[in-house]
C-alpha cells in the first residue's frame, strides 16, 4: 500500500514532515498539495517559503480536483478524438438536470408534491427547492454509500435501477421502517437512474454537447473498471500530499486506498503522503459521546431474549460500589466534543491498515490551556495534583448578552495580547464563530472602527469570503436581482 499517514497535535510539526517528503527532480514536474480552506494553502506556502528559502512551481488543489487529476491519468476509454475529456459534475449542475427532470417526467410521488398548488410562481419554487435537496442527497448518498464490505455502491446500483438502501438496514428495524425506506427510495432511485442509466439524459446531454459530465464517484468507477492500463514509467510515481484535512467521506478514504493499491492497479498506483492533527496520542476510538454509550446499551438489551434479562441486571447499590475506572478518566472533552475528529481519524486509519507515524509535540503544563492539551493528549480526566496548576487567563469564559458585545469583548482580548506580547503576530491569532454570515457585518464594524493609526486598529481578514459576498455595492447588486424571484403581492 503506497500510502504513508502522520499524525501530531502540532501543524508545525506537520509542516516539517512535508518539507522532509517533499522533493523532486524534475524543475517541469509540480509536486500536488491538497489543503483544506485557501487559508491553509496560503499559510503552507509562507511557511514552506520561510523554511526551505524558495518554493516554487507546487500545485495546490481541492481534493475532489487532485483525485479528479489522477483518474484523468488512468482513464483511456473516455478520452477520444471526437468528444472533450470528461469534467467533473458539480453539485449545482447536478440540480440543473434534476430540475429539468422533475419538469418533463417527474415520478408520481415528486408530481403529487409538486401539483399540491396551481400557482406558477409557488410550483417554480417548489421545483427550485425539490431539485436543491435531492442534489444534495445525491452527492451525500453516493459519497457514502460506497463500494465496500459486499456492498456494490449506490452509484453502481441505481445506475442499473437496482435497490441500495434496504441492504444497510439492519434486520431487526420495524417493517413500518423499512417500507417507509424502500418507498423513499423507489422514487429517488428514478430519478438517478433517469439522469446516469446507459443513453439516459445525462448521456444524451453530453452527445449534443460534445462533453460529458460525471460525479466523482461515478468517474472512479469508471475508470477503476477499465481493463486496460496506460504504460507507465515506475521510476515517475505520482505523489500526493494531503495536508490537515479535518473532513473525509467514506467514499475519498475508499478512492484513496484504491489508487494507492499497488496490486489491483499495477504499476499505475499513486503514493499518497497524508498529514492530519490529532489532538490525542492514545487510541480513543472507543471514546463514545454519551448519545452512542446509551445507544449501545440499549441494542445490546433489545437483543436480548426476556428469559436472559434478569441475569444482566445489576443493582444501584453495586453500580455505585463498582464505578469502572475507565469512565471515571475518560476525558469528557474527547468524548462529547470529539466525534467528528475521531471518525476522520478512524477514516484516515483505514486507509493504512492502521500503520503511521506520530510525532506529538508534549506541552509543558505552565499554565491551564497547557494542561488542558497534555490531559487531552494522554487521554486524562483529572489531574495528579502535582499537575494541578493556579487559575490564570490562558482559558477565559464571557457571557454575552448579544454577538456585538461579543465581538467587542474578543477585539479587546486581542488588543491587550498584542500590547502585552510583542512577538504575537495578527496572523497567529485566529476567530471561530458558529455562522460566519451572522458574524461578518459584526465584526466589520467593530474592527474597522479604527483609523489604522489609532489605538486599538487591529488588521482582520475574512478568508472564507469572495469580494462579491464582502462588497457592499455587489450585496446590493444581488439584493436588486433578487427582486425578479419575488411575488410582487401585498401579502
Amino acid at each position: 500500500m503506497s500510502a504513508h499517514l502522520f499524525f501530531s497535535n502540532s501543524t508545525h510539526s506537520l509542516l516539517e514532515k512535508l518539507s522532509e517528503n517533499l522533493f523532486w527532480k524534475d524543475p517541469f514536474e509540480s509536486p500536488n498539495i491538497a489543503t483544506p480552506t485557501p487559508a491553509m494553502k496560503r499559510w503552507v506556502q509562507i511557511q514552506l517559503g520561510q523554511k526551505r528559502g524558495i518554493i516554487a512551481n507546487v500545485n495546490f488543489l481541492q481534493l475532489e480536483k487532485m483525485l479528479w487529476k489522477n483518474l484523468e491519468a488512468l482513464d483511456t476509454e473516455h478520452s477520444v478524438t471526437f468528444r472533450q475529456p470528461a469534467t467533473i459534475l458539480d453539485e449545482q449542475s447536478l440540480q440543473l438536470l434534476i430540475l429539468r427532470i422533475l419538469q418533463l417526467d417527474p415520478p408520481f410521488e415528486a408530481k403529487e408534491y409538486l401539483g399540491k398548488t396551481t400557482s406558477n410562481i409557488l410550483n417554480a419554487k417548489k421545483l427550485v427547492q425539490l431539485s436543491q435537496k435531492l442534489a444534495g442527497f445525491f452527492r451525500e448518498y453516493e459519497y457514502s454509500r460506497v463500494k465496500e464490505h459486499g456492498h456494490l455502491g449506490l452509484a453502481h446500483l441505481w445506475k442499473k435501477n437496482q435497490i441500495c438502501f434496504e441492504d444497510y438496514l439492519n434486520p431487526s428495524v420495524s417493517i413500518n421502517l423499512r417500507k417507509s425506506v424502500q418507498a423513499m427510495e423507489k422514487w429517488q432511485k428514478q430519478i438517478y437512474h433517469q439522469l446516469f442509466c446507459e443513453g439516459g439524459f445525462r448521456d444524451k446531454l453530453g452527445e449534443s454537447a460534445g462533453q460529458y459530465e460525471y460525479t466523482l464517484p461515478q468517474y472512479a468507477e469508471m475508470v477503476l473498471s477499465q481493463k486496460n492500463r496506460p504504460e507507465k514509467d515506475l521510476g515517475k510515481i505520482p505523489r500526493y500530499h494531503l495536508f490537515g484535512l479535518s473532513q473525509i467521506s467514506p467514499f475519498h478514504r475508499s478512492l484513496i486506498q484504491r489508487l494507492a493499491d499497488e496490486k489491483s492497479l499495477s504499476g499505475n498506483h499513486s503514493e499518497f503522503f497524508i498529514y492530519s492533527l490529532n489532538p490525542c496520542a492514545e487510541y480513543w476510538e472507543d471514546a463514545l459521546t454519551p448519545f452512542e454509550i446509551r445507544q449501545k446499551e440499549y441494542s445490546a438489551w433489545r437483543i436480548l431474549q426476556e428469559k436472559e434479562k434478569p441475569n444482566f441486571k445489576i443493582s444501584s447499590e453495586k453500580i455505585l460500589a463498582e464505578e469502572l475506572q475507565f469512565e471515571e478518566n475518560e476525558n469528557p472533552l474527547l468524548s462529547q466534543w470529539g466525534k467528528p475528529g475521531r471518525e476522520n481519524i478512524q477514516l484516515w486509519c483505514q486507509i493504512t491498515q492502521y500503520e503511521f507515524a506520530e510525532n506529538y509535540i508534549q506541552p509543558k503544563p505552565t499554565s491551564i490551556l497547557k494542561a488542558l492539551q497534555k490531559s487531552i493528549l494522554h487521554r486524562k480526566s483529572v489531574l495528579d495534583l502535582a499537575e494541578r496548576i493556579p487559575q490564570d487567563a490562558s482559558i477565559q469564559i464571557f457571557a454575552c448578552p448579544e454577538i456585538n458585545r461579543e465581538v467587542e469583548i474578543v477585539h479587546q482580548s486581542i488588543a491587550e495580547n498584542l500590547k502585552a506580547d510583542k512577538n504575537l503576530m495578527p496572523d497567529e491569532i485566529a476567530i471561530l464563530v458558529p455562522n460566519l454570515e451572522k458574524y461578518r457585518s459584526v465584526l466589520l464594524s467593530t474592527f474597522i472602527r479604527y483609523g489604522e493609526n489609532e489605538n486599538g486598529f487591529i488588521a482582520i481578514n475574512l478568508g472564507a469570503f469572495s469580494n462579491s459576498e464582502i462588497s457592499n455595492y455587489a450585496l446590493a447588486i444581488q439584493t436588486l436581482f433578487s427582486l425578479i424571484r419575488g411575488r410582487f403581492s401585498r401579502n
